[in-house]
């Protein structure tokens, strides 16, 4: 099941993980306190070279369902403490869940610093940059929720379900609220987000629905229900496909897969450094459709994954990657704009690898369109809810050969039947080139956000 637990993904892009707790955990509360450490940790290792030191600490509150029955309960409160160490072409990283050992953390990052291969150019730290409030990223009603509180809302998201008829294998919601402090030789900076995750999976013989939301706000579950309901019930008296080439209609989650595995790699600095992107040599100029404009939006207020600063510091932004089909710019953190000759776009990833660079909140533009204008003008078309196997997809040449979910048949503007066990194959970067129809409104659960799209003379495979 897709995306039901993205606050580890959040906290994997951040190179900030959670993992257990250590023996000092009681007192991570005290900001001052962790604050005392880190100093003491720049200190201790200026004399091995430049420091860059991340804390993370969580606390979640976690129910998991099979049914209506709850499967599993989860409190916990969890660090991890990361530390890079930076001198001239050379870095070292290491991170510990124990507190009390964060010497031989220090020591163990200045080890594998000494070991390592010398990268092409010379590491430079960034200085902390101002950064100013982000809005929208904690919720006052998630930090103070209790453990009752969120049982009525993991009954709100089954209840739904449940009352259809239909089988739950998953369903799970979950609460959280992480800390983080960044440090190095300029400054410091802290953050804290709170999250709210639901997600559901039900089904009735073939048919299947998945639906899930993540969001710093608190958001209604019975809706996330609903609408898993609904698609496990609608996805009933399946035929077959036939082979041959016709409209595509992808929902925003089949259409940010896509994006996810083949476009957004293509956007990165790291890989245009090394040509090893589609999109190398190709900056300011026209590679797809007038309809397509994409930007990463580091602070948007409310974003999904908006922070003040990127895994080393640097203030994040507003960033044009592709301008009305035209290449505008890459995604990288410092050691890769050193590479590109440019300034970074605050995109540091992690401080795991030199050069990390990942995107923040990814934004398609919407288009003109709503969902029903989409669907009355398609003639004939398949429309896809999720697409499976994009794993396997080429990024360097755009190829897909991917299975569609909860998918049907679209005939003279109306739903006809659904789908069994079909495929689609598609160059995304030819179908992005000829793109035409765009939904009006966006939906975020993931580092990208993305409307509907409607792409033309796709092959599908039955």
């Amino acid at each position: 099941m897709q995306n039901l637990h993205l606050l580890v993904v959040f906290a994997a892009k951040a190179g900030r993980w959670c993992l257990s707790g250590s023996p000092l955990r009681t007192f991570l509360s005290q900001r001052r306190w962790s604050v005392e450490l880190i100093n003491k940790i720049l200190k201790k290792g200026e004399s091995f070279g430049d420091l860059q030191v991340s804390f993370l600490e969580e606390d979640k509150l976690k129910l998991e369902y099979k049914g209506n029955k709850i499967d599993n309960s989860e409190k916990s409160k969890t660090s991890v403490l990361s530390i890079r160490i930076i001198n001239g072409k050379k870095f070292g990283f290491a991170k510990t869940t124990n507190l009390d050992k964060w010497e031989e953390c220090l020591k163990s990052a200045v080890r594998i610093m000494n070991a390592s291969t010398s990268l092409h150019q010379k590491i430079e730290i960034p200085k902390v940059g101002k950064s100013g409030k982000i809005s929208g990223l904690v919720s006052k009603k998630i930090k103070d929720m209790s453990e009752q509180e969120l049982f009525e809302l993991g009954e709100a998201l089954v209840n739904p379900v449940m009352e259809k008829n239909l089988n739950i294998p998953y369903a799970g919601v979950e609460k959280s609220l992480i800390k983080n402090i960044f440090a190095n030789r300029y400054g410091t900076v802290q953050e804290e987000y709170t999250f709210f995750s639901s997600g559901i999976e039900c089904n009735q013989n073939e048919s299947i629905g998945t639906e899930y939301k993540l969001s710093h706000n608190l958001h209604n579950p019975a809706e996330v229900g609903e609408a898993a309901a609904k698609l496990a019930i609608e996805t009933k008296g399946f035929k077959p496909a036939d082979t041959k080439k016709t409209d595509l209609v992808l929902d925003y989650n089949a259409f940010s897969s896509l994006l996810n595995k083949i476009l957004v790699p293509n956007l990165l600095g790291d890989n245009v450094a090394t040509k090893k992107s589609y999109l190398a040599d190709k900056l300011n100029k026209q590679m797809f459709s007038e309809k397509l404009s994409v930007v990463d939006h580091g602070n948007l207020s409310g974003g999904l994954f908006s922070v003040r600063v990127d895994a080393e510091g640097t203030p994040t932004g507003k960033t044009k990657l592709i301008d009305r089909g035209t290449v505008s710019n890459f995604l990288s953190d410092s050691y890769t704009a050193t590479l590109l000759k440019t300034k970074t776009t605050g995109n540091c990833a992690s401080l795991e690898k030199i050069p990390y660079v990942g995107p923040t909140n990814l934004i398609v533009q919407p288009g003109d369109y709503s969902r029903e204008e989409i669907l009355k003008d398609t003639k004939e078309g398949i429309f896809a809810n999720q697409v499976m196997g994009t794993h396997v997809a080429n990024e360097a040449t755009g190829d897909a050969s991917v299975g569609i979910e909860n998918a049907y048949f679209i005939k003279n503007g109306r739903r006809e039947h659904s789908l069994k066990q079909a495929m689609i194959h598609i160059n995304l970067f030819d179908a992005l080139k000829k793109l035409e129809v765009l939904g009006n409104k966006n939906r975020q659960d993931s580092s990208i956000s993305a409307p509907l799209v409607k792409f033309s003379n796709i092959q599908i495979i039955g």
